[in-house]
């Protein structure tokens, strides 16, 4: 193998890695092996690119030389000893991220990205230290930097680059999510008919508020400032597009910035929001509608008029289902409902929308209203109260033991009076007075009567029930992915604080969300994203001897992904040429 310098048709230099041959005639040829890049852009990264690539050809092909080799005698020295603070431990699933990585094209963005610029280390590179390892070894920028050394290639020179990294992605977050779309699109197909939203936060370990790091309702409950994410899938789990908020802002004016963006610079047509209760709002329904788009979200029924609540009640118009292909999933409910009743009505909605600081605008609109109701459910939902109950029991008698936290969701259930002890008469409640707690009977009573019922309101009047539910039944690849998002990738609590540097956290938080759904995608989700994750992250080779890997951990996800992505991985052993030849061949797109 040797280096060969050609021009193109501007006048740059290319260098690439050719193989010398003879043909069957004798007659000596050159094949070209792959192209190694413009020598004007490895002049920024190597004091002397020519010397050092024919060196790297000259290794590479002493490498293939003994790689072609069946078996291959080493002697181990059983005096050597162990080396301090270097690991000999090596990761070799990130192939297959690679292999998505490349395939929707993001080295050549990137690597246009670093043009003109005066960069000094290898920007895509960096990105693909910081994906990668939010999947395989979620750290701190700091500890993702020295724990490098486990990628068998080296991706990162210095812990500057890395925050340097996190600046320059800043201006480049929408871009890159409208790069992406057309991307997965080309590649693996998208249906941009249903877009599933939701939202969740996440929290920052530091007291102090500053710029979109905001004090608001923690999902776990915290104190501490915290960052809102709105995410947006398509119908096949895979992430369309992101927006990130102020904690201290409400997630229901949050769904229209994201939609708006997505349909400009994603150029798509109409689409249908699924979403749950917290985004069915009168000002979203409105937006919706004006856009020409549509909407599937969840309803209270509780807090709904009484008319509503008489009608769902009410036995007339409902149809049994009992074939278990008509499986729907309650709201925060993962679990399949099998027996289930089901009725719907159309009507004229009217909705008061907000205009010069006032509610009073009223429009009416052509609304579908879905109830179904599911004795499992209602089993689930008196379960859950009885818990709730018990606890609020236990509070009453002894409110010492119990914090903030560990009443929520027992509070409902308790009333707070002051009695006039000599008259019985009711009192009205004041600071310092000798409050008498009790279970609220009422409410509970009131409560039951809706238990097992479920309501969602749409726009699309023309698709049957049963459709409609299957619709909302996808939101919960979103709910599935912001739990992924927090225990698999541990994107929190978030360990960095400029803004710039927050945004771009939660951006290769969210590309590596992507590549995960992408591969689960194309394995016809036999495994999990847990299963997915586990098995890459567990995939490591051990150096034996001198440019000599040892397989420490194998598994049927492995063989599945190997079979998928086109990867021969299945060597016990390897040579370092033999891997770098699998690395190579992942980033061929």
């Amino acid at each position: 193998m040797f280096v060969k310098k050609n021009k193109n048709s501007a006048g740059r230099i290319v260098l690439a890695y050719y193989e010398g041959y003879r043909d069957k005639n004798g007659i000596p040829r050159q094949k070209h092996i792959e192209r190694i890049g413009f020598l004007d852009d490895l002049e920024k990264l190597y004091d002397d690119p020519i010397a050092h690539f024919k060196a790297e050809a000259k290794r590479l092909t002493e490498e293939a030389k003994a790689n072609n080799q069946d078996s291959i005698t080493v002697s181990l020295d059983m005096n050597q000893r162990t080396p301090i603070n270097q690991s000999q431990v090596k990761n070799l699933g990130y192939v297959f991220l690679q292999s998505v990585y490349s395939s929707l094209k993001l080295p050549e963005f990137f690597k246009n990205k670093q043009r003109n610029t005066k960069i000094e280390y290898n920007f895509n590179n960096v990105i693909r230290l910081l994906v990668f390892s939010r999947i395989l070894k979620p750290e701190s920028k700091i500890a993702t930097f020295k724990s490098s050394s486990m990628y068998f290639e080296k991706l990162a020179s210095n812990s500057d680059s890395i925050y340097d990294v996190l600046t320059r992605l800043f201006p480049l977050r929408n871009e890159l999510q409208a790069y992406l779309h057309e991307s997965v699109k080309a590649k693996y197909g998208r249906s941009n008919e249903h877009a599933f939203f939701d939202c969740t936060n996440y929290y920052f370990e530091i007291d102090s508020e500053k710029g979109i790091r905001k004090k608001g309702p923690s999902k776990e409950h915290r104190k501490t400032p915290i960052v809102q994410m709105g995410l947006l899938m398509d119908s096949n789990g895979i992430p369309m597009a992101y927006h990130l908020f102020p904690g201290n802002e409400s997630e229901k004016v949050n769904l229209r910035p994201v939609i708006n963006r997505c349909k400009i610079d994603y150029n798509i047509g109409r689409v249908i929001v699924v979403a749950d209760r917290g985004l069915n709002t009168s000002d979203n329904i409105f937006y919706t509608h004006g856009k020409g788009d549509g909407y599937v979200y969840s309803q209270s029924i509780r807090g709904a008029d009484q008319e509503y609540r008489d009608w769902v009640l009410d036995e007339d118009g409902y149809i049994t289902h009992n074939d278990h292909s008509d499986t729907i999933t309650g709201d925060d409910e993962n679990e399949v409902i099998d027996a289930f009743k089901i009725k719907s009505r159309i009507i004229g909605k009217t909705i008061k929308i907000e205009e010069n600081g006032k509610r009073n605008h009223e429009v009416t609109i052509k609304q579908k209203q879905v109830v179904y109701y599911s004795p499992k459910y209602a089993k689930r939902q008196r379960m859950k109260r009885l818990e709730s109950v018990e606890k609020a029991q236990r509070l009453i008698e002894s409110s010492g033991k119990y914090t903030q936290a560990s009443n929520y969701g027992c509070m409902n259930y308790i009333e707070e009076n002051v009695i006039d002890q000599s008259t019985g008469e009711l009192l009205q409640k004041k600071k310092n007075d000798n409050i008498m707690r009790h279970i609220n009977y009422d409410k509970i009573e009131e409560e039951e009567k809706y238990d097992g019922y479920y309501s969602i309101v749409t726009s699309e009047t023309n698709l049957s029930d049963i459709e409609i539910l299957n619709t909302y039944r996808g939101l919960w690849k979103v709910e599935e992915s912001f739990k992924i998002t927090k225990s698999e990738l541990e994107s929190r609590p978030a360990h960095v604080s400029r803004d710039d540097h927050i945004e771009s956290h939660f951006f290769t938080c969210f590309l590596s969300l992507l590549l995960t759904r992408v591969i689960e995608h194309e394995i016809e989700r036999k495994y999990s994203p847990q299963q997915l994750i586990e098995g890459l992250r567990s995939f490591n080779y051990t150096l034996v001897t001198e440019n000599i890997y040892q397989c420490l951990n194998r598994n049927e996800v492995i063989d599945l992904l190997d079979e998928t992505f086109g990867l021969d991985t299945s060597k016990y052993r390897m040579t370092l040429a033999k891997i770098k030849n699998i690395i190579a061949t992942s980033k061929k797109e």
